[in-house]
């Protein structure tokens, strides 16, 4: 939405191609000449253009953006009617238009061009390039002034670049070997946990609630792998006053195994078997002694 604060009614505005025909006759120069003088005077000066709209009949507001501003400015000075090959009326042309403040700013500056140079006689050709130029060397210079200024910014822009790579490679050194370090650690944990086998057939199993036994073999069997997790899941902690029942024992290795129960009732042989087999010395040895009356 437009802001209707920025408005202006077109009557009170002037228009670009009026001050074309002033500057020509202050400067006695061609129009094309005098299209130029008008361009690069709006452009170092960074006047305001303002276009009517279409939605607000009679009202004009001024481009907000300084490239579009002078982009529209260049599009005038290209045109035939500016080059003087086109059509006398203007047609849309001159709607484009300045404040009068503007208007008599650059026609100021062209009254200041004209009294530096003589006007008794229309100006050669090299006086016309230079009048053209004159406002033009003030912009080149300030350009130039920006493109060091950013050159400078850049130049700061590029160390503090490095300094983040350097930074970033830094971490990154870093947050590896903290990585390296968490992974031997887990390595190390993975070690020590109950029955860890791997395809070269070693298997790592508890002897005790306190200690643990590596067993090299030349291989590992499904079953022995069930036996080894049934062994782990009864006999890594328990109450050396309640140990599990070896019943109880033989009749998961039977269910892990699919295994067929005795005609009793009673867990298979081999259940039974695994089972004695898997039960610490220490209470193999208790269940020897004879109980107390």
């Amino acid at each position: 939405m437009m802001d209707l604060s920025q408005a202006v009614l077109g009557r009170e505005l002037k228009k670009v191609i009026d001050a074309w025909s002033e500057v020509q006759r202050i400067l006695g120069i061609s129009r094309p000449a005098a299209v130029n003088v008008v361009e690069q005077l709006f452009r170092q000066l960074e006047l305001d253009l303002y276009l009517d709209c279409d939605e607000y009949k009679g009202l004009w507001f001024p481009l907000s953006k300084k490239e579009n501003r002078d982009y529209m400015m260049t599009q005038l000075g290209c045109s035939d009617f500016a080059s003087g090959k086109g059509e006398n009326d203007p047609s849309g042309w001159d709607d484009w238009r300045l404040l009068p403040s503007d208007y008599e700013t650059i026609i100021d500056h062209v009254r200041s061009i004209a009294r530096r140079t003589p006007c008794e006689v229309r100006p050669t050709a090299q006086q016309q390039h230079q009048i053209i130029n004159e406002p033009l060397g003030a912009e080149v210079q300030r350009l130039r002034s920006e493109v060091a200024r950013l050159s400078e910014r850049l130049v700061g822009k590029n160390r503090e670049i490095d300094r983040l790579e350097r930074t970033i490679v830094r971490n990154s050194v870093l947050a590896s070997a903290q990585l390296e370090a968490m992974e031997r650690k887990l390595e190390q944990k993975a070690e020590q946990r109950a029955v860890d086998i791997n395809v070269n057939g070693v298997a790592a199993f508890p002897a005790s609630p306190t200690a643990g036994v590596t067993v090299t073999l030349p291989h590992v069997t499904k079953g022995m792998k069930t036996v080894f997790d049934v062994m782990r899941a009864h006999w890594t902690e328990y109450r050396s006053d309640a140990p599990p029942k070896s019943a109880n024992v033989a009749r998961e290795i039977d269910e892990r195994l699919g295994n067929a129960p005795q005609k009793d009732g009673q867990p298979s042989r081999n259940g039974q078997a695994f089972a004695a087999l898997i039960r610490p010395d220490e209470i193999r040895a208790k269940d020897r002694r004879p109980k107390s009356p």
